[in-house]
């Protein structure tokens, strides 16, 4: 046989313990084979430190892999317990003996510390075991002492405390006198203190006697008792007279308001005041016209608070004796400007002025009348001629108004020769021979010539030498025309606004030639050509000009579209311009993340220090953004998400090298030169939205531009 020695290997050839050098049949660990080889009647471990019977160590599952015999022991590592077989079914020992049992007829091995235990259902339904009562097990021993099916105490009664229970307000009921055990009612008691056995006379009251300590009839005389004959002396259940009156004074009663009396103190009332001196007679009443009341009383007043006029009552109406247009005397104005008037003081008018010899005009559109200065030497009706009437003056000593019956003889058209009016009128005078020494050419003429209205043949002296250079156009300045000089080639005309001259400008990036760009137009067809990331619930649609990306209702839920295919931006040069253009039609305001991205990135959402250039919205704020595969530069725009269906442009300019500017609806927002991506194989594009709350957000997006310098 072999046996195992602590810490050796196998002794091959050993079959008796005594033939190993110095070691007797006990002087090692014994291991007994499993498999029945060697069997001992009895096993005996010695005491002493450092001896110990270890039973085998099974599972659960082990265990019940066994053919068990009565009397099997092992060691449970599942439950962490040790288990013989009996009876058909294995069982476990406890620290104080046997506590589990099988059957009503298997008898534990011991029942000491059991005492007060009881028997019950194992955890694992499989046997019967011992257990403290408590934890939910009652024994009516303890509960129900005096054995009458009812609990004797208890902390809490149907969910009340003990104080409460002893606090509560008892149910309505009534107590008989034969119900008062407890309480002295005695008649001849008061407060539990003897009352006085002499009978009270009429009229006496129950006094306390201190010295006697006793209750006795006594007759009030004084300090709080009251007689009804001395007080009501006229029986009348009123008290005759007092100081006070439910605690005020006689002075405060003397002084006091009266009570409100509608026909007190009022012509034709019960207690009519008819002195005319007291003003009581005729009362001031006050309140909005509304509430006046109906006429009838002569003499008294109303003041309308609302209208500021004051009434008197004439007995029948209501008359208007006042009228205040100011709430305080001190703000009336020294003087007033009338309001309009149109048909005062004029002829005919409602208060004309009839004074003799005002005619009813301005003084400035007056004319005087025809009249005579004396006597003789007038005109035909007393004129008068002013050669005659004037003394010392002739008809030309004063200026005159030449009509063409005036207008005949040379002394009265001072430039010497007469030019009669219907020559000039017919035009035969236009080259102006009859002026000497002025010939045709020596001064601008108007021209008669049509082509030159209506086909703008315009001859160059009439430009006045303004546009002197091929190229050159004519604009309007602050003062007037004025030259504009030939700009350079391939330059355009770009007008800056009302005030402002019009400049030759530079299309941005350079001149403008279509072939010298490559430009591709993204529609949304459908999404062939497309990834889409899309969590729970979201949604990717291709609406043909348009595309909706829509996150599920969950935050931080995703919807992005992404194009298969890169476009192309590697350059031959640098300086070279790339444009990129997105449509927004509709996008959120709030709770969501945006990205409009041209990138080397195929995440969702794009990562923001890949190559890029784009546009970040965080909900209403929109960042102009770039990267160079390494470091982002980001920067608001300042222009905030115009929420609902409209179309705006976002687009981002990238000239390699120098900058990459960004515009809100071609307006310059931000230009960035730090971070710019270098040109590579190619960009995505990479759009789509995250939402930041437990709601579904969504954005529409049209066509995207893409446009590339060849």
């Amino acid at each position: 046989m072999a046996l195992r020695l602590a810490g050796e290997g196998y002794v091959e050839g050993i079959t008796d313990h005594g033939q190993l050098d110095g070691l007797g049949d006990d002087d090692h660990a014994l291991y007994l084979l499993a498999n029945g080889t060697r069997e001992a009647a009895k096993l005996i471990v010695t005491d002493g430190q450092g001896h110990y019977l270890q039973v085998p160590k099974l599972t659960t599952a082990q265990r019940d892999a066994l053919s068990p015999e009565n009397g099997m022991i092992i060691y449970n590592t599942t439950t962490g317990q040790f288990e013989r077989y009996q009876a058909g079914g294995w069982g476990a020992f406890g620290a104080s003996g046997a506590t589990t049992f099988l059957g009503l007829t298997d008898t534990p091995g011991s029942y000491a510390g059991q005492a007060g235990k009881v028997a019950s259902v194992k955890g694992s339904e499989d046997g019967l075991e011992f257990s403290s009562a408590g934890a939910g097990d009652m024994l009516k021993s303890v509960y129900d002492t005096d054995d009458d099916g009812v609990v004797d105490n208890s902390e809490k009664l149907e969910g009340s405390t003990k104080a409460q229970v002893q606090d509560h307000d008892p149910k309505a009921h009534t107590h008989v006198e034969a119900d008062i055990t407890d309480l002295d009612h005695d008649a001849v008691k008061l407060q539990g203190r003897d009352l006085d056995s002499a009978a009270p006379a009429d009229g006496q009251v129950v006094t306390w006697e201190q010295a006697t300590s006793k209750w006795k009839p006594k007759t009030p005389a004084g300090g709080g008792d009251m007689l009804k004959s001395v007080y009501d002396t006229d029986d009348d259940g009123i008290v005759d007279n007092s100081e006070k009156l439910e605690g005020s004074t006689k002075a405060q009663v003397q002084d006091h308001n009266p009570k409100a009396h509608a026909a007190s103190h009022q012509d034709a009332g019960a207690d009519e005041i008819t002195s005319a001196l007291d003003p009581r007679a005729y009362p001031m009443l006050a309140d909005v016209v509304a509430n006046r009341p109906a006429a009838g009383v002569a003499g008294r007043f109303f003041w309308a608070t609302d209208e500021g006029i004051l009434y008197r009552d004439n007995g029948t109406s209501w008359d208007k004796v006042a009228v205040s247009d100011y709430p305080d005397l001190d703000d009336i104005p020294s003087s007033f400007t009338p309001s309009a008037h149109k048909a005062s003081h004029e002829d005919a008018g409602a208060d004309e002025i009839s004074v003799a010899g005002l005619s009813g005009e301005l003084a400035d559109l007056q004319k005087v009348k025809d009249h005579a200065h004396q006597s003789s030497g007038g005109g035909a009706g007393g004129k008068l001629d002013h050669g005659l009437a004037l003394e010392g003056l002739g008809d030309d000593d004063h200026p005159q108004y030449l009509n063409t019956a005036r207008h005949d003889t040379t002394e009265r058209h001072p430039l010497g020769t007469v030019v009669p009016h219907d020559a000039l009128a017919n035009l035969t005078e236009r080259n102006h021979s009859s002026l000497t020494g002025i010939g045709p050419s020596d001064h601008h003429q108007k021209t008669i010539d049509a082509s030159e209205l209506t086909q703008g043949h315009l001859p160059a002296p009439r430009l006045g030498g303004i546009l002197t250079t091929q190229g050159d156009i004519m604009i309007r300045d602050a003062t007037g025309p004025t030259r504009l000089g030939a700009g350079t080639s391939g330059q355009f005309l770009k007008t800056q606004g009302a005030g402002q001259n019009p400049v030759w400008a530079d299309v941005d990036g350079g001149s403008f030639d279509f072939f010298e760009k490559y430009r591709e137009f993204l529609p949304w067809p459908s999404l062939d050509g497309f990834v889409t990331t899309v969590d729970t619930g979201g949604s990717v649609e291709a609406k043909g000009w348009y595309v909706k990306a829509q996150t599920g209702s969950t935050s931080g839920n995703r919807a992005f579209v992404r194009s298969k295919a890169r476009f192309e931006c590697a350059m031959t040069s640098s300086g070279k311009v790339f444009t990129v253009e997105f449509c927004q039609i509709d996008f959120p305001s709030s709770n969501h993340t945006t990205f409009l991205f041209m990138t080397d990135s195929t995440d969702a959402p794009p990562s923001e220090t890949s190559r890029h250039l784009g546009f970040k919205i965080v909900n209403a704020d929109v960042y102009a953004s770039n990267g160079d595969g390494t470091n982002q530069t980001i920067t608001d725009t300042g222009q905030d998400v115009v929420t609902g269906a409209k179309r705006f442009t976002w687009k981002a300019v990238w000239t390699d090298g120098v900058n990459i500017k960004f515009y809100y609806n071609n307006v310059l927002k931000v230009t960035h030169t730090e971070n710019l991506p270098a040109y590579w194989y190619g960009y995505y594009v990479n759009v789509g939205i995250t939402t930041n709350a437990g709601v579904a957000k969504y954005i529409e997006i049209a066509r995207v531009a893409v446009e590339r310098s060849i």
